[in-house]
């Protein structure tokens, strides 16, 4: 069975209690017995598919989180710049980190670190607040940021189409809002800039 972090991609520490025994919400109550219904409905067909049971077991736990007070619910009600970022956040910062050079995608980093997409684009904004899109495109920003410093031959249209910006246009707004210059005051100047600059 996954643990809490493989379903929600929060903290795998946490200890989950149910903190009360019925839904603390007047909708939840409603939606606890559709979804219930229907989770017994499906699984009569289908004990034998150890994929469909899976899923419809972290269905049945997401449902439990969501609709009963839990420990779950109070931790991520809490001040997300009280708490470090859940491990799977790290261990996304990081694939994107390595791999933004490469024409991966949100879907793709979520895939590397065992989670739905909804579920880390949720994780990104309760622990960073932000979103994963975001840190991938800032992510590329740098590495064109990066390139454009060290020096190259090729056009700033290049560097861009390389880190995945398709157009020049957007990839000058996008870097002049990130850095405050354009992409050429950065490729004419070949070296940090010094007091007198």
């Amino acid at each position: 069975m996954e643990t809490i972090g493989q379903v929600s991609g929060f903290d795998d520490t946490l200890r989950l209690r149910v903190l009360a025994g019925s839904p603390d919400r007047g909708t939840a109550g409603e939606h606890w017995s559709r979804s219930i219904d229907f989770l017994a409905e499906s699984l009569q067909g289908c004990a034998a598919d150890d994929l469909v049971v899976a899923a419809l077991r972290r269905q049945a736990l997401w449902l439990v989180l969501t609709s009963f007070p839990t420990t779950f619910r109070t931790a991520l009600e809490r001040d997300p710049q009280t708490r470090a970022a859940p491990i799977t956040v790290r261990r996304a910062l990081d694939h994107i980190d390595e791999n933004a050079h490469l024409p991966i995608t949100v879907d793709d980093v979520a895939a590397a670190v065992h989670m739905s997409t909804r579920a880390l684009q949720y994780a990104f904004r309760r622990a960073l607040d932000t979103t994963p899109a975001e840190r991938l495109r800032a992510a590329r920003l740098e590495g064109a940021r990066r390139e454009l410093l060290e020096g190259t031959t090729d056009t700033i249209a290049s560097v861009a189409r390389r880190w995945g910006f398709a157009h020049p246009s957007r990839f000058s707004s996008a870097y002049r809002a990130a850095y405050g210059v354009l992409p050429a005051a950065t490729a004419g100047r070949r070296h940090p800039p010094s007091d007198d600059d």
